[in-house]
């Protein structure tokens, strides 16, 4: 503003004022060392002087011959002007003049300003060019191949010209100045793409997995890095597609038949971007390569062929906020594609914030927990979650604050899920130290009740797939753990089963029990009587052959002839008076008396726990009868499933035997479990761990086509899964296939029932884990296809 005075000076004391004219004098100085550093002139030997001149003769020499026309200045014209010095050894030559006599003028390049250097660096910049070091450019410019750069000098004495940039990329990728002279000296030579800016061409050397970018002289460095590994995606086929699909369904509306629950933060902030860890661009790159390599590949290799198993991952990239990326994806050979291809996409940037990625990962874990309470799956059958944390370095919200907000969520998923909670917390980078959060995390989680783990990979890619390697073999023992049999600390009786062969008519003992003496009552398993009173479900009804007979008791041989998983068999007769010196004959057909093959905690004749036994017996099998009948039912009026030409064999039905229990009070055992006895081959069609016979070609004419009849049990446990709306299964199916009337029927027994829900059907009933063995290996058919069922199987397709 006019008229406005001007702010006077602030004072200076005498020790500013002296601080000002050092720093003066001291500019001055430096400025004056720079203008004789540039105007002193560069001192030659002879030696040296003859070595320039036969390298010019020499590539003037390789211009004629390849015709290479570029026009002279007057200056290559003459002969350089030497001065002699006062030495009579050394002569002396300005820098311009010693590069016209070092190398080819070339007019055409525009000129650019030169370093000027001492002259022992100088000496190596002059080049030796041999007939293949040359580059020629067809008219539309494509790349020539050189072949290997050949340098006469060893590997050390080659110059390379940097700049800052040049410096601060090797430095970001660790890449040495030796590494880039050995790419020099060994590696391809290839025309790179040219400068954007100016136009001038290019050059690129590649050794290795080492890219070195010059400009066109080769001598000066514009940048270089690391060639990634080049990581190959699965193909994928049509069926893998529609196996995927059917996957994410299972996930999304049956969650109980995960086996486990991935959740998975890659630390995606700018540090990620360092070129530091080999094979591998960058660390990003690293942490996706190895997470597809040894973590996803590695556990679909070591899956049995054909087999299903539903497992969950889902992914989170750590950057100010927490990104999901991949939500409950099907571990499978698609998932690997995607990370192979996000390995590729992924730009780290910006900061890395524990807390949002953390709080990110607590809300999706809680959402799954609370699917699985809805579905009223108990907590000892929950899959298993794990929760991998991947980063380089400190958390960028690393106030109080937001520590206490991270360790407050790990300390809510531990105690929420206890054992069932595995935290691993990987650290990648050169310095430990910079892990103490991701430690201190893992240790809150340890405290909580879950299990936890730190590993710190350090810029080795192979500690890195190793420790992924060691997480995936962790999953896969506790894949096998959730699917196979749990192992109960049982006492077995001591028996010994009857050689193959052994008749009834052979001499082997028998235990005998009157009617009169010993109270004996047959008894039947009465539904309604159940729902009452649990533990007194029984209705007392005639011995089997009294209309016949006139029955006094039974008889049954003390040497059992066959044993199951839980029990043991023996031969069964009802007895009647033989009219003779008191003695007694068996009357009508052998029966099956079973009981439990391993012992009571107190003593072998518990009555409570054969009881229960009995009880558990009569349940399972009254139910798995109850369905069968409606299943035969659907079969019969199937269209497809009826036979393909009057006359020919119907689909078989299913049937299950009836069992009766035969109390008594002989003191020898407080009860039998009795059933028919199955005459013909015994077959175990399927079982509660997941294993299914293969069929054996018994083939019936159908309007569907061929079919094989032991399709039928197989498709029946499907059925009841699909029918009770994916609570049960009947599975353990077993008996025979009697074709002794008029048409074949299957003759069943013993079979074990898996529910999601209370309250359970015996020892047998596994649970969740029962029905993820069936879904894991059922192999749906022509039976199943033609019951409208829908495919739960990989083989399926």
């Amino acid at each position: 503003m006019e008229g406005a005075s001007k702010p006077s000076a602030l004072p200076l004391t005498d020790e500013q004022r002296k601080r000002m004219d050092r720093n003066l004098k001291l500019a001055q100085e430096r400025r004056a060392k720079k203008r004789r550093y540039h105007d002193a002139p560069i001192v030659l030997t002879q030696e040296q002087k003859d070595r320039a001149e036969e390298n010019r003769k020499r590539a003037l020499d390789i211009q004629r011959r390849f015709q290479v026309q570029q026009p002279q200045t007057k200056q290559q014209q003459q002969e350089p002007v030497c001065h002699q010095s006062t030495s009579d050894h050394q002569q002396v030559v300005n820098k311009r003049q010693l590069d016209e006599i070092g190398r080819p003028s070339q007019d055409h390049i525009p000129p650019k300003k030169k370093k000027r250097v001492t002259f022992p660096e100088v000496e190596f910049e002059i080049r030796t060019f041999e007939r293949d070091d040359i580059t020629t450019l067809d008219a539309d410019g494509p790349i020539a191949n050189s072949g290997n750069a050949d340098y006469d000098c060893p590997t050390e004495q080659i110059t390379l010209l940097s700049e800052q940039h040049g410096r601060a990329r090797r430095k970001l990728r660790d890449i040495s100045k030796h590494d880039l002279r050995t790419t020099m000296k060994y590696g391809k030579k290839t025309r790179a793409h040219d400068c954007k800016r100016t136009g001038r061409p290019r050059y690129q050397f590649q050794f290795a997995n080492v890219v070195y970018i010059t400009d066109e002289t080769c001598r000066r460095e514009i940048t270089c890095y690391k060639d990634p590994v080049d990581i190959q995606k699965c193909p994928v086929t049509e069926p893998m597609r529609r196996e995927h699909g059917a996957l994410r369904k299972i996930l999304r509306e049956e969650p109980h038949l995960c086996v486990s629950n991935a959740y998975i933060i890659i630390d995606q902030s700018g540090s990620m971007k360092t070129s530091d860890v080999n094979g591998f661009r960058n660390r990003s790159q690293a942490a996706y390569g190895s997470l597809a390599l040894d973590f996803i590949s590695e556990q679909l290799h070591g899956r049995p062929r054909n087999e299903r198993v539903v497992e969950s991952v889902t992914m989170i990239e750590m950057k100010e906020i927490g990104e999901v990326f991949l939500e409950k994806e099907p571990l499978d050979w698609i998932l690997f594609n995607k990370i192979i291809d996000r390995q590729k996409q992924a730009i780290p940037k910006s900061h890395g914030n524990y807390r949002e990625s953390l709080r990110l990962a607590k809300q999706l874990m809680l959402a799954e927990i609370q699917l699985l309470r809805r579905a009223e799956i108990d907590f000892e059958e929950f899959p298993n979650f794990m929760l991998l944390f991947l980063s380089d370095g400190k958390p960028s919200d690393n106030d109080p604050v937001d520590s206490l907000a991270q360790h407050q969520i790990i300390t809510e998923l531990s105690e929420t899920l206890g054992a069932k909670l595995t935290f691993y917390a990987m650290g990648v980078g050169k310095s430990r130290g910079n892990f103490t959060a991701l430690q201190e995390l893992v240790r809150t989680s340890e405290r909580c009740g879950a299990q936890g783990q730190f590993v710190h990979a350090g810029l080795s890619s192979a500690v890195l797939s190793s420790t992924f390697g060691d997480i995936s073999r962790t999953m896969t023992e506790t894949r096998t753990e959730l699917l196979g049999i749990e192992k109960v600390n049982k006492v077995q009786k001591e028996y010994t089963l009857q050689e193959k062969g052994s008749s009834v008519g052979k001499d082997i003992d028998v235990f005998k029990c009157y009617i009169k003496e010993n109270h004996i009552k047959r008894c039947t398993f009465n539904k309604a009587r159940y729902e009452l009173n649990p533990e007194m479900p029984w209705e007392e009804i005639p011995f089997k052959n009294s209309c016949t007979e006139d029955v006094t008791g039974f008889e049954m041989e003390t040497w059992p002839f066959g044993a199951g998983a839980e029990r043991i068999a023996y031969r069964f007769h009802e007895i009647a008076n033989d009219g003779q010196n008191g003695s007694h004959k068996r009357v009508g057909k052998m029966m099956v008396a079973k009981e439990s093959k391993y012992k009571s905690d107190e003593h072998d004749f518990d009555e409570k726990i054969r009881a229960r036994f009995h009880v558990d017996f009569c349940l399972v099998q009254m139910k798995a009868k109850e369905l069968a009948v409606e299943f035969n039912r659907e079969v019969s009026k199937c269209a497809t499933l009826k036979p393909a030409e009057e006359g020919n064999a119907p689909s078989p039905p299913l049937e299950f035997l009836d069992c009766h229990v035969y109390a008594h009070n002989s003191g020898k055992c407080d009860g039998l479990l009795v059933e028919s006895f199955l005459k013909g081959r015994f077959t175990k069609y399927n079982c509660n761990n997941g294993h299914v016979k293969k069929y054996q070609g018994r083939m019936i004419n159908l309007v569907a086509g061929a079919v094989d009849v032991e399709e039928f049990p197989q498709a029946f446990s499907h059925w009841v899964y699909i029918h009770t709306d994916h609570n049960m299964i009947v599975c353990d199916i077993q008996g025979v296939y009697n074709e002794e009337g008029r048409f074949p029927k299957f003759e069943l027994t013993d079979p074990a029932i898996c529910t999601k829900k209370k309250p359970r059907y015996g020892n047998t009933d596994l649970g969740v884990k029962g029905i993820r063995n069936f879904v894991s290996t059922h192999k749906c058919g022509k039976v199943c296809k033609a019951l409208g069922l829908p495919l739960i199987s990989s083989a399926d397709s």
